[in-house]
């Protein structure tokens, strides 16, 4: 897929959700290397509470990442997927009785309205 600014051709990618991606990739990449440190892992399963914390971020985070490609590649199913992934994420961090700060529901709901705006031009 080619970016395009201008015009409203179906399948291309616009820059907002090429930005939007590259963005999301790099916060999830550095989150798993984070993770990948026992030591990190392990202050954040006690601050969490949970000793699946880890476990179940990188499940999350899988979600998110088969979400983005559709992003990526302009796929409906991105959205939808990204959704689902919105909707675990939030679902497991109330089962942990994890601390959910503002920035944690900006995100996600910026990310699914980039994905409503551009619905239409996905294929």
């Amino acid at each position: 897929m080619t970016e395009q600014t201008g015009g409203g051709k179906r399948g291309v990618r616009p820059i907002l959700v090429t930005i939007f991606c590259v963005l999301q990739a790099v916060g999830l990449g550095i989150m798993c290397l984070l993770l990948a440190i026992p030591a990190v892992r392990e202050v954040a399963s006690e601050q969490a509470g949970h000793r699946f914390f880890g476990i179940s971020w990188y499940l999350n985070a899988a979600l998110f990442v088969a979400a983005l490609v559709g992003y990526w590649k302009m796929r409906r199913l991105g959205v939808y997927l990204y959704a689902v992934a919105i909707v675990v994420s939030f679902g497991s961090a109330y089962l942990m009785n994890l601390p959910v700060g503002i920035l944690s529901y900006v995100t996600p709901i910026l990310g699914l309205a980039i994905g409503l705006v551009f619905f239409k031009r996905m294929v």
